[in-house]
């Protein structure tokens, strides 16, 4: 799912019933999207590897990462690169390895 929706022009997004069981790599999947709302409530982040660049300069103003499971994540620098429309973000990152945390936020 890496770069699926890498400068969107969508107001909106919804993952909400996209089965994302499987998924290894999410690097810049919402790099550069004028999405304001990300909906993620759903989204099953368990096998996920790579969440480098994941939101780097998005739109989005809030988003709810609370759920997601990092337990299997690696790559995460840059996450929240430029992200200069973020007002709220909740996150709740359980690491059993030792990712690289490089600039996860400037």
């Amino acid at each position: 799912m890496a770069y699926m929706f890498f400068l969107s022009q969508a107001s909106e997004i919804n993952l909400n019933d996209v089965n994302t069981s499987n998924v290894l790599d999410m690097n810049r999947m919402f790099s550069g999207t004028k999405a304001t709302k990300i909906n993620l409530n759903n989204i099953d982040t368990s096998k996920v590897t790579d969440m480098s660049a994941m939101f780097s300069s998005s739109k989005a103003t809030t988003l709810d990462l609370s759920n997601f499971d990092t337990l299997n994540v690696i790559y995460i620098s840059d996450m929240f690169e430029n992200c200069s429309s973020l007002i709220k973000l909740k996150i709740a990152f359980v690491c059993l390895r030792l990712p690289d945390f490089t600039k996860l936020y400037s």
